[in-house]
């Protein structure tokens, strides 16, 4: 379970650092004055925070409920497809609006660390709170090189992606790329909450064998 509680924390952190290398750029080529575009980029960097205030504690509420993993699942696949809906993004209210819809549809932070106290005990909760420090900084690091190195692809190769789509969206590879490891961290907890629903069924059924062997044992024992 704590290595799915990791991947959902590495890969949420590099979801939400990959556009900060190109967000500038993102904003300008979206159609924004150049004297405005610290505006904008903060408007935009920000939109995810923002709206992930209120999503936070429904999610929170909802994962106490029906459980940290389904919650979890739910919030790394609205973020995967955020980025993709952000990197096709053709003005900046589809920016803004793809980032929006994915604070709101994610809680995560939160229900992370909240899962790792649940499954460390008190001589090893620091110890697991230390690698979701860690598996953070890892995804920071991964999502601004990646976001560095693969905005504008058709500049740095143009004869092979001139006129492609990755020439029309120029930001789509880094936001794809980081999509892919959200995706990955989402397999993880899906095979997690699998193996947790098996072993809930053999315990249900281990009980109802019980019960029904007590039952048989009492009438056998009645005069």
């Amino acid at each position: 379970p704590a290595i799915a509680v990791l991947s959902v924390t590495l890969s949420e952190s590099m979801l939400s650092s990959v556009l900060f290398p190109f967000l500038p750029w993102l904003v300008r080529d979206l159609g924004v004055p150049a004297d405005s575009v610290a505006l904008y980029s903060g408007l935009l960097s920000s939109a995810f925070n923002v709206s992930s205030l209120a999503g936070a504690v429904v999610w929170g509420r909802l994962s106490d409920v029906h459980g940290r993993l389904p919650v979890l699942a739910l919030g790394l696949g609205s973020n995967a497809v955020s980025m993709v809906l952000l990197g096709l993004s053709a003005s900046f209210p589809q920016a803004v609006a793809a980032r929006l819809v994915a604070g709101c549809l994610n809680g995560n932070a939160g229900i992370a660390r909240a899962a790792m106290r649940e499954m460390t005990t008190e001589e090893t909760r620091a110890h697991g709170f230390g690698l979701m420090s860690l598996a953070y900084g890892v995804g920071f690091f991964l999502g601004t090189n990646i976001g560095g190195l693969l905005a504008q692809p058709a500049e740095l190769v143009p004869s092979l992606l001139a006129g492609s789509l990755l020439d029309r969206f120029p930001y789509l590879l880094p936001c794809a790329i980081a999509t892919s490891g959200g995706l990955l961290s989402l397999l993880l907890v899906l095979r997690q909450l699998r193996l947790e629903l098996r072993q809930q069924r053999t315990r249900e059924r281990g009980r109802g064998r019980s019960g029904s062997r007590a039952g048989r044992t009492g009438r056998d024992t009645d005069p």
